[in-house]
């Protein structure tokens, strides 16, 4: 008899696969405990994903997405009108993206860089950040073709995969203290006011200084 696959029984699957992960993470699950929470047997949730893995898989990939999504609207905020860099306030927006994308997947992106050592996606965050890198190249390539004769702006591959890895472990370490959106958006000032204005401007703003 052909084996009848439901939606109802894969959610349940799902929600309790990301129930399993996140108690423990994607080496310590068991899939036998999954079956149990979904309250299917052990062989019907194999027909439903071939393996651990790719349950895991099922589970974070619109996640992932998503993300490269963000990055690649990210393209498109460049300084405006004729700018070299872009505005406090247009920094802010760039990182208040990506604290909505934390809070609208946060348990997912949890999984994908805290849980998922010794799946698939494991190495997801390299390629997140590779993906930031992109984002880091399409702007100075803006610099390069709107003012050639400046300098020629010549940062290094080596910055970019650097302060690209910063910002990533940034955001990796607000899921890790489990700070609220308010937390990561305090936070997230300090290093924009650091960026813009250097140790001067963070300890004026926090009346350290006159």
């Amino acid at each position: 008899m052909v084996q009848v696959l439901k939606e109802e029984v894969r959610t349940r699957i799902l929600k309790a696969g990301r129930a399993e992960f996140l108690e423990k993470d994607f080496q310590s699950a068991n899939m036998r405990s999954i079956a149990k929470r979904a309250g299917c047997g052990l062989s019907n949730l194999y027909n439903y994903f071939k393996s651990k893995d790719a349950l895991f898989e099922a589970l974070v990939e619109p996640t992932m997405m998503d993300f490269y999504q963000v990055i690649a609207e990210a393209h498109t905020r460049l300084p405006e009108n004729g700018a070299v860099v872009l505005t406090f306030e247009q920094e802010r927006v760039h990182f208040m993206v990506a604290l909505e994308f934390l809070r609208d997947h946060r348990e997912d992106v949890i999984l994908l860089v805290l849980k998922s050592e010794g799946s698939t996606v494991h190495l997801w965050h390299e390629a997140a950040i590779q993906a930031y890198e992109t984002v880091w190249f399409n702007y100075i390539d803006y610099l390069r073709k709107n003012f050639p004769d400046e300098h020629g702006y010549k940062i290094s591959e080596f910055f970019v995969h650097n302060i690209s890895r910063f910002y990533f472990n940034t955001l990796v370490e607000f899921l890790k203290q489990d700070l609220s959106f308010e937390q990561m958006e305090q936070h997230v000032e300090e290093l924009l006011r650091y960026a813009h204005g250097g140790i001067h401007a963070l300890l004026l703003n926090q009346g350290k200084i006159e």
